[in-house]
């Protein structure tokens, strides 16, 4: 899978393809481990409690940023790109993959605080929604 960047510029020195592997495997170990065995249509209920979980496995270290990062940009897919209180936390966390790659980008100094920005809204989510965390 692959994330295209839309504000390529000649002068930019990323890429404009950022290429990743969808966790499969990890995502198959997470819906077994949350009962969710039906996921072609989640619930929004679904869609929080795998995103709360996937914050909390990347948080212990056992999932990578971009782990959660891809699993949060295919439910945002899944929700149709609905902006409600679960969709801007499954787009912001799903934008990390890219931003955390432009941290430092001399062309736009405000991806940094983009990133830092998107990072703190998935722990808020986290934090509001942490009773859903299955241990």
């Amino acid at each position: 899978m692959s994330i295209i960047r839309g504000d390529e510029s000649p002068q930019s020195i990323f890429p404009k393809v950022i290429k990743y592997t969808f966790p499969e495997e990890k995502y198959k170990e997470l819906l077994k481990l949350l009962n969710l065995t039906n996921q072609n249509e989640p619930s929004d209920e679904d869609m929080k409690v795998i995103l709360v979980n996937a914050t909390y496995l990347f948080l212990t270290g056992e999932w990578s940023q971009d782990d959660l990062s891809a699993v949060a940009n295919k439910l945002w897919f899944d929700k149709q790109e609905k902006f409600d209180e679960l969709g801007s936390a499954l787009y912001e966390c799903a934008e990390m993959m890219f931003y955390v790659r432009n941290i430092y980008n001399p062309l736009s100094p405000n991806f940094r605080g983009n990133f830092e920005e998107f990072m703190i809204t998935t722990i808020k989510f986290y934090e509001k929604y942490i009773e859903d965390v299955v241990k």
